[in-house]
């Protein structure tokens, strides 16, 4: 109901419903009322598309979403997607995946 106050569209009102549904199901649970976020955004955590994050970057987006660095495991292309997303990323360049984030030159 609050997001149809915002004046949110259904079809993002959907999303928004089933990316916290997704995040809630990867948390961590460690205490009454805290969730950890550390499955999906570990380095060297794979998804099931083969989508590999390989670091964080100092980059953050809406509702505080860190920015991780992500590497296909197909054709070792890299690029940034938020940390509730890595579950669900496929390459941007041989999966028809969503266009990448930027992310910075690694040092």
């Amino acid at each position: 109901m609050e997001l149809l106050k915002r004046g949110l569209a259904d079809l993002e009102i959907d999303k928004r419903i089933a990316r916290a549904r997704r995040t809630r199901e990867s948390a961590t649970h460690i205490g009454p009322g805290s969730f950890v976020f550390e499955r999906i955004t570990r380095i060297g955590y794979v998804n099931r598309d083969g989508q590999e994050v390989i670091r964080k970057t100092a980059r953050s987006g809406p509702q505080d979403q860190r920015v991780f660095v992500m590497r296909c495991r197909v054709c070792a292309h890299e690029y940034g997607a938020y940390g509730c997303d890595t579950d669900i990323r496929r390459c941007p360049k041989c999966q028809d995946g969503l266009p990448g984030l930027p992310v910075p030159e690694s040092t």
